[in-house]
Order: structure tokens, then sequence, then C-alpha cells
């Protein structure tokens, strides 16, 4: 039976005492995020266009190569999420052992593979999604426990992992959709916390309202995501136990 308070329960237990490997892991991807979307971030502010609507060459030229730095944020982060759900599910795994940065560092030598999963994921998510707005939604979901397979079973592949994923989230779609917005009022406190900012700190610091919105986005995760990524990593381990029970997967669907 799919329980979302268990899960949470127990990602707060895990967390105990461990929250030094998650911060400085989570710190890592928040600030190699800002320094790729920087260069993003500097072409939108430097974009002028004239009052008659045009465009001028200057300015589309920095429109094209805007798309650059975007594509290596996908790359970057396409490495270095799976890597952290790599050490989320190493924490579920063993919720007394000690973790550290090296673990995260092992995640990021499977590089490769992280880049073609999150490349999969991405590709398919967004064929459905072209279909409509709802399929994508529901797609993503059904896939996203690929990455937990692949950080336990290292030697999957990746059209595997896929499979797999979408046979452990048959029927519970709705269950871990639920657990995602169990976590909404966080991003709402994120989204006012923001609203304040651009009314009291933007004016003081002249800062943009993108760097603003990374900068927030990074403490945030600080704190929401481990929380998050483990309440969902010990969710894949609660469907992967009812596969096992049910038979319809077998740890020889987890080889090749």
């Amino acid at each position: 039976m799919f329980n979302r308070s268990t899960y949470k329960k127990m990602a707060k237990q895990q967390l105990h005492n461990r929250w030094r490997t998650p911060i400085l892991m989570e710190l890592t991807c928040g600030i190699i995020s800002f320094l790729v979307s920087l260069p993003t971030i500097i072409n939108q502010s430097q974009q002028v266009i004239s009052f008659s609507g045009s465009i001028h060459i200057n300015d589309y030229s920095r429109i094209t190569t805007g798309r650059l730095p975007s594509l290596l944020f996908i790359i970057v982060m396409g490495i270095l999420i799976p890597a952290k759900t790599y050490v989320y599910f190493k924490m579920t795994q063993e919720p007394t052992a000690d973790i550290s940065y090296n673990d995260f560092l092992e995640g990021c030598t499977r590089w490769f593979k992280n880049l073609r999963a999150t490349l999969w994921y991405v590709l398919w998510v967004c064929l459905w999604g072209c279909l409509f707005f709802i399929p994508g939604i529901i797609k993503s979901i059904a896939y996203l426990p690929m990455f937990l397979v692949i950080a336990e079973y290292p030697h999957i592949s990746v059209r595997r992992a896929m499979t797999v994923s979408k046979v452990l989230t048959q029927g519970h779609k709705a269950d871990l959709f639920v657990l995602f917005l169990s976590f909404i009022g966080w991003y709402l406190l994120l989204g006012i916390v923001l609203e304040i900012g651009k009314h009291f700190l933007l004016p003081v610091l002249g800062s943009t309202e993108q760097i603003l919105s990374l900068l927030c986005s990074v403490l945030f995760s600080l704190w929401i995501a481990p929380y998050m990524s483990l309440s969902f990593a010990n969710a894949y381990r609660a469907l992967k136990e009812e596969n096992f029970a049910s038979k319809r997967l077998t740890e020889e669907d987890f080889i090749g």
C-alpha cells in the first residue's frame, strides 16, 4: 500500500544527523547551475528591442548564442541530478551509515550513463508533451523512477531502466503525483519570498530578477531537495518490493 506520510517520515529520520553531505551536494549543484546559467541571464538582460518591434542584428546574435548556455545547462544538470539521486538512494539503502561527499563524486563518475538517461527521459517526456500537456505530466511521473533504478543497478541499460520504471509506476502514478503535491506548500513559500525580494531587495541591490530567483532557489533547495528526494526514493523502494511480491518484476528484469 502506498503511504506517502510514511515515506516522508522515513526521509526525515534518514536525514537526522546526516545533513552535511546533502547540503554540500545541493550547494555544489546550485553554484554550478548558477554559473552555467549566468551567460543566459546576462544575454537576456542585454537584449534591446526597439519600440517598432524590430530586433537589431546584434540583438539577434545575442538571442541565438544564448541557446548554447541553455544546452550546456541541460547537459551539466543531466550529469549532476542523477549523481545526487545515487546518494539519496544510498541513504535509504543504508539508513544509519555515514554518507560522504565522495559518494556524490562517485555518482558523477557515472556521467556518461547519467547523461544518456537524462536525454532519453527528456526526449520521451517532450514527445508525449507535444501531444498534450496531461500526457507529458503522466509520462514524466512514469519514467521518473528510472534514475533510481540506474542508481541501484548501474549496469542496467537506459532503455531497460525506463521499461522497469513504467512497470513500477503502474497503478501508482496518481499516488506519486499527490506525493509531489504534498510539497507544494514549500514552493508557494518560495514564491512569496521571491515576490518580497522583487519589491524590497532588487531596488537596493540593483540585481536582476533572474539572479535573485536562482539564489533563492539554491537556498531553498538546501532544505527541501534532500527531504523531497529521499521521500521519492523511499516510495521507489516500496513500489519495488510490491512488484517483487506480486511477481510483476523479478531481479532478472533489472539485468541487461
